[in-house]
């Protein structure tokens, strides 16, 4: 069992150094990122504000050429993936950062709910 943990271990780092190291591969990386990208896609709680974090999600989407594609199929819609009914704040934490170079291949990106009592799922169709 150990033996396999390592082996999952390394092919992470490996994989994880592949994508940085290698800009001609197309990317899809997703996630709850736990920040908000823009003021757009906070309601309510603290007032948005940038943050190092956050900033860093953005050099690395410009540096590996990727794109929000949930934000560039909705460009003027307000989707909320998580919500704290306590704290009354919504946000956009969840992103599919796609490369640019397979954007236009995206058919839907969607949003449902799902069975977690404070996330929604996010969904990407090619």
């Amino acid at each position: 069992m150990l033996q396999i943990k390592v082996r999952n271990e390394l092919f992470i780092r490996s994989l994880g150094t592949n994508l940085i190291l290698k800009t001609d591969i197309m990317k899809i990386i997703t996630g709850d990122w736990n920040g908000s990208l823009f003021h757009e896609d906070k309601f309510g709680g603290l007032q948005w504000k940038e943050t190092n974090y956050r900033n860093s999600i953005i050099d690395l989407m410009e540096e590996l050429d990727l794109v929000d594609i949930y934000c560039k199929l909705h460009p003027n819609t307000k989707a909320f993936m998580y919500e704290s009914k306590n704290l009354k704040f919504k946000s956009r934490i969840d992103y599919f950062l796609v490369s640019n170079t397979i954007a236009i291949n995206a058919k839907r990106a969607e949003i449902q709910a799902s069975i977690a009592p404070d996330h929604k799922e996010i969904f990407l169709v090619f």
